[in-house]
């Protein structure tokens, strides 16, 4: 929406409503308990917000945006008992929400020097009531009821220098701090771009990053205390080194190596656990510590062909190492320690049609990634909880060994008809076309009372027809 004195405003927005039953399987085919539950769950997002841009003079201009983010979950789960009798198992009703206004200011100071400076300001909400039953048949009680919110500022300056012909720097620092615990980070960052001709660059880059835990790691509550309100700000250092070579008009290669070092991961005062392994939990209940540590070190390379007589193409690949450090002292891999990830990304284009106005494209790409590390599992305790029990039992090491690498090809051919005042594109796109196995989750067995490992693979076909004005 422009505005002839005011700048121009824009409004956008996003949301999803979803809904998912599973029905328990017939009682003649039950093996694991997962095939004893009904559940019912829904969920929700949202994004809007409105932005302002203004120039305020031919040197000075400011943006502006005002957003509110969203979701929520509904979870209702029920099991059958040997009687095929459906019992109340587990409840989860949770939202979080986050209203942000951010504000900058760009100013060039000459032709040299370029300065942007702001803020955002955040109000953070979570809303949670968790029920879940401690044993077969029984209702489910109270685990977690937690209610909260608090304020995140965060304030920046970064500016850019033209040092030289060749030589340009970006340099700045920002400040994050949470009120829930009144904790805050300075973080200072530096860039600098080096040209060695018209083809080749080098680059090196240093940068700290801080970041907040999700709300209701802070809000959890045992026998009536809040042990992790207090966690501090989590950081990462983070050193890399770029090369870029022109090998001509159309192809690039970067060769960037890495270092990340992490400290105030929040971990288990007593055992391996840490939230740098944390995935989707909405039953988390555990005390931590700020005071584990991590690193990761490794190297980037691309090859890279810009689109040319309608062929390009994209190559990556990553080597790494991933480790972190609990609050015994003791060092092991990260979850998603995978060690190496590989991507190819080709496609064609041919103008076709009678006027020679239209396209038909084919495009594919091929990601090979190692696989994620194992958790180590209480063979014993599952067997009596007949519930998979993660646990460092008998020596071994969780998060040691891998499990199997994962190739994955996908593919899509498209047609695009353009018309003088609109296109139109038909399009099939195939995710996964081999269908290549993932893992899935661990689960007990129930006829043989061992613990077993679920994988699994879809293939995702995807047919559209889209029109564009």
């Amino acid at each position: 929406l422009p505005t002839q004195n005011v700048g121009n405003f824009s409004f956008w927005g996003v949301g999803l409503t979803d809904r998912q039953e599973m029905v328990a399987v017939d009682s003649s085919l039950w093996i694991s308990n997962f095939d004893r539950d009904n559940s019912q769950t829904s969920l929700y997002m949202y994004a809007t917000g409105v932005s302002h841009k203004m120039a305020l003079n031919s040197k000075l201009f400011i943006n502006t945006t005002l957003s509110a983010t969203g979701n929520g979950l509904s979870h209702q789960e029920q099991r059958l008992d040997y009687e095929l009798q459906a019992h109340d198992q587990s409840g989860a009703e949770s939202q979080t929400w986050r209203y942000s206004l951010q504000s900058s200011l760009g100013l060039r100071l000459s032709k040299q020097h370029s300065n942007h400076s702001g803020f955002t300001y955040s109000t953070l909400g979570y809303d949670v009531d968790i029920e879940q039953s401690q044993a077969e048949g029984g209702a489910p009680i109270k685990v977690a009821q937690r209610e909260g919110n608090s304020g995140l500022l965060q304030v920046y300056t970064q500016s850019k220098l033209q040092l030289s012909s060749k030589l340009s720097m970006n340099v700045g620092v920002n400040a994050q701090y949470l009120m829930l615990n009144e904790k805050g980070s300075i973080q200072p960052r530096a860039g600098f771009k080096y040209n060695i001709d018209d083809k080749r660059s080098l680059a090196l880059a240093y940068g700290r990053h801080s970041r907040i835990e999700r709300l209701p790691v802070y809000f959890v509550d045992i026998a009536g205390v809040q042990p992790n309100k207090n966690l501090d700000l989590q950081t990462a250092d983070h050193l890399v080194l770029a090369y870029n070579i022109k090998l001509n008009d159309q192809m690039r290669v970067c060769v960037e190596p890495y270092y990340q070092r992490l400290n105030n991961i929040p971990v288990s005062p007593t055992d391996y656990f840490s939230t740098i392994n944390m995935r989707s939990d909405i039953f988390f209940n555990r005390e931590l510590v700020s005071e584990g540590s991590g690193r990761n070190v490794g190297v980037d390379l691309t090859v890279e062909r810009s689109i040319s007589n309608g062929f390009y193409y994209l190559m990556t690949a990553s080597l790494f190492d991933a480790n972190y450090t609990d609050a015994q002292g003791v060092t092991r891999s990260t979850r998603f320690n995978k060690n190496y990830v590989v991507n190819g990304l080709m496609g064609k284009e041919w103008v076709v049609g009678k006027d020679k106005n239209n396209l038909l494209s084919v495009n594919g790409r091929f990601n090979y990634l190692g696989g994620n590390r194992k958790e180590t599992i209480d063979q014993q305790a599952s067997m009596l909880a007949q519930d998979v029990v993660y646990a460092e039992t008998g020596g071994q090491e969780s998060f040691a060994d891998r499990h199997d690498d994962m190739p994955i090809i996908s593919f899509t051919v498209s047609y695009r008809k353009n018309k003088p005042s609109y296109s139109s594109v038909w399009s099939l796109q195939v995710l996964n076309a081999t269908a290549a196995k993932e893992y899935s989750n661990d689960w007990v067995d129930l006829r043989s009372g061992k613990v077993e490992t679920k994988y699994e693979g879809i293939m995702v076909p995807n047919l559209s027809y889209k029109i564009q004005f």
